[in-house]
């Protein structure tokens, strides 16, 4: 019969799913927002550079704290907690099927068992692929929405340089040493909040009333004619 535990393991890797995105701006260092270049002509040659005015920032803080990370990792947890709900109630179908299938085992015809089991075989398969399907779905939702906030990073980094003065910054995983007064890392969190205060993110196909098939249900017992003994 079928090797339940590998649809089990499957769906704890959906499990961590949100684990994973909700550490991911603590554990991995944070790609920088782009950058959006100021409508300023590069210096010619042999001209004195500017003065150096610099302010630091700490991106995986931003990213980590922001209303509309937080409110990304939420929406990802809630799928989650769905996604896991719905993969239990679909394995608890299959199994019962596969119970079933071992019960009708000594009833039914050899020919007409294998029919059953290989029918069967092709649903758990079914299973594991939307499971994996679901796994890459909430893996893209949250980082598609992630690339929203960072892209709204950058318009808040020029608003900064302007209303401070400054023209460099600098995350924080590239300066060895430096005054904690450089550090701008607060009014950053605090403008991109008011000007990106949260992000909506869709609910993959395969979540709920999506398009997935689900996983076949439990059939009642087949009536199929059991096997004569040969005479």
């Amino acid at each position: 019969m079928i090797a339940f535990h590998r649809i089990v393991r499957a769906a704890f890797v959906v499990l961590a799913v949100a684990g994973t995105t909700q550490a991911v701006a603590q554990q991995r260092p944070a790609a920088p927002a782009p950058q959006q270049q100021q409508p300023t002509a590069q210096t010619p040659p042999g001209t004195p550079l500017p003065p150096a005015v610099i302010a630091v920032v700490n991106t995986q803080r931003i990213l980590a704290q922001a209303k509309a990370a937080v409110a990304i990792r939420t929406q990802i947890e809630q799928m989650r907690t769905q996604a896991q709900t719905q993969i239990t109630r679909n394995e608890e179908g299959l199994r019962a099927e596969e119970q079933e299938l071992a019960r009708q085992r000594s009833v039914l015809a050899p020919q007409a068992f294998q029919d059953r089991e290989r029918a069967f075989r092709a649903r758990v398969g079914q299973m594991q692929e939307q499971v994996q399907t679901l796994q890459r779905d909430l893996e893209n939702a949250y980082n598609n929405a992630m690339v929203e906030v960072r892209q709204a990073m950058g318009p808040i980094f020029v608003e900064a340089t302007r209303a401070r003065g400054v023209n460099l910054i600098l995350d924080n995983n590239q300066v060895v040493f430096g005054e904690r007064s450089l550090e701008i890392t607060d009014e950053i969190i605090q403008r991109l909040d008011a000007a990106l205060p949260s992000v909506r993110v869709p609910t993959p196909p395969g979540l709920g009333g999506g398009t997935a098939a689900p996983a076949a249900q439990p059939r009642p017992p087949a009536q199929a004619p059991a096997q004569q003994p040969r005479r």
